[in-house]
């Protein structure tokens, strides 16, 4: 969670594993109050490959500050994984780690996932000082929809 605090955060993963990125996304958003981005692979590899670079000049200048997560699992499909070592092995960040989900079944590795992508963005939350139980934004918005409906 330290290495994730300043920089911003990338979530890569196959196409099976994209609710856990979903929920990744979210959890970021709402216990550690960052924003997060998720690519999902094979698709993201036909276009957004190139704001990654790794082999050309052509990339996104910030590329380099990503904090880059790619979750993963032993049923992932040959090529798909063979994309995600290519772009582990390319990608232009000293902060890039691979997350590779326990479980025998697809649901175990979602778990798996949802629960240690819980407890990371609770403590990111901490490291920014912020309560990962306060969504003071989420109570507010709801307020301001009630008091709509009733009109």
């Amino acid at each position: 969670a330290m290495a994730l605090k300043d920089h911003p955060i990338s979530l890569l993963g196959p196409t099976e594993l994209q609710p856990a990125l979903t929920r990744f996304k979210n959890q970021v958003n709402e216990n550690s109050g960052r924003f997060a981005r998720i690519g999902i692979v094979p698709e993201m590899n036909h276009n957004e490959i190139v704001a990654w670079g790794g082999v050309s000049d052509d990339a996104d200048p910030a590329r380099e500050d990503q904090a880059t997560l790619f979750l993963t699992w032993d049923g992932m499909q040959k090529r798909v994984s063979k994309r995600i070592d290519w772009m582990i092995e390319h990608t232009p960040t000293d902060y890039a780690w691979r997350i590779h989900g326990e479980g025998t079944s697809l649901l175990e590795v979602l778990l798996h996932h949802c629960i240690v992508m819980d407890w990371l963005t609770i403590a990111l939350a901490l490291i920014h000082g912020k309560d990962p139980s306060a969504i003071r934004p989420i109570q507010a918005l709801k307020a301001y929809l009630a008091d709509d409906a009733s009109v």
